[in-house]
């Protein structure tokens, strides 16, 4: 069930080059570049996964990105490193191979104007609230939700931005969107808008697959009475579906980061996915997940944490170590982590 990132060659060797410079960036020849980043580690024991290995222990997320601005000349951004991409799904168990290194995007950016920026490249979905890397997220496991909507892909994006509004078209080779279904061309559009109303950040986006998978997803983000939340709802569509398949699916997912202290926050979150027939919730007609993740904030780039993540299904989609069909996975990790 675990999404896989593609092998490519390494940079090391560049990043070992690069002199050192001031916290946060490095001074090079010709431009000023950000480094930026993060390595986790953690143990991950997880039910229901139809195997006897119900443990792990992983680095799930080593990632080094480099960037340059776009001020008024071309700048780029480039992220390589090792994403396991673990969701609630299979509780991070078995582990992705840590060996499988990888160019994760990488793009240009070039200005148009004061107000307009083409990217083109290996491009980071603007759909979806939660991200790859599991240090950017305030859970460590990937949420249902986000498990079915876009990644990385190859392709290119215009956005134009201004007086506190942003929209942005692109074309890209996406296979969540543009995979999937009998007469999908691996083609895909996405179009959408951002701007902050009433005290809170709004985000849509629209994603069409030719032939393939739909996606119209809305986020609205915030501060509740010293809260941190967020709502992520997530309507998909196929445009070819087997005889007597739904058509739809749709999924919501409620996150809440609640303080404890100075040093401890309790972040939440909770989702409901409905698929029917269709099986764009990987089959489970219908589900509830509940995501506790108390952290320790040691510092303002090291934290630990853990987690209790629980999903229960209308449909047996799982299994326990002898096979038998389950409804339901119940997942415990301990992680640590360091952003750059």
């Amino acid at each position: 069930m675990r999404k896989h990132f593609q092998r490519a060659g390494t940079l090391v060797g560049l990043l070992a080059a690069l002199p050192a410079a001031q916290a946060g960036s490095l001074n090079v020849a010709n431009t000023d570049l950000t480094l930026s980043g993060g390595v986790t580690a953690g143990v991950f024991h997880t039910t229901n996964n139809g195997s006897t290995n119900t443990t792990e222990y992983e680095v799930p997320d080593f990632l080094l990105e480099l960037s340059s601005a776009a001020d008024s000349e071309v700048g780029f951004t480039a992220a390589f490193g090792h994403l396991a991409g673990a969701s609630l799904w299979d509780g991070g168990v078995p582990a992705v191979d840590p060996g499988s290194m990888d160019v994760q995007y990488g793009y240009l950016t070039v200005p148009v104007g004061s107000a307009v920026t083409v990217d083109a490249g290996k491009l980071a979905t603007m759909i979806g609230y939660e991200v790859a890397p599991s240090y950017a997220n305030s859970n460590i496991l990937l949420g249902s939700v986000w498990y079915e909507q876009p990644v990385y892909y190859k392709g290119v994006r215009a956005t134009y931005s201004a007086d506190g509004f942003s929209a942005y078209a692109e074309a890209n080779d996406d296979p969540v969107l543009g995979g999937v279904g009998p007469n999908a061309d691996g083609k895909s559009v996405v179009f959408g808008a951002s701007t902050s109303y009433g005290g809170y950040d709004w985000l849509a986006s629209y994603g069409n697959g030719f032939n393939a998978k739909n996606i119209l997803d809305l986020i609205v983000s915030g501060k509740v009475g010293g809260i941190d939340g967020a709502i992520n709802f997530d309507y998909q569509s196929l445009d070819d579906n087997a005889p007597g398949q739904d058509d739809s699916a749709y999924g919501i997912a409620l996150y809440a980061t609640f303080p404890a202290s100075a040093m401890v926050t309790v972040p939440v979150r909770v989702e409901y996915v409905s698929d029917g027939t269709s099986g764009l919730y990987e089959g489970v007609d219908s589900a509830y997940t509940l995501t506790i993740t108390p952290t320790y904030h040691a510092s303002e780039s090291t934290f630990v944490r853990g987690e209790l993540a629980y999903i229960s299904a209308d449909n047996k989609i799982f299994a326990d170590d002898k096979g038998q069909p389950k409804d339901n996975n119940t997942s415990f990790v301990l992680e640590a982590g360091v952003t750059l």
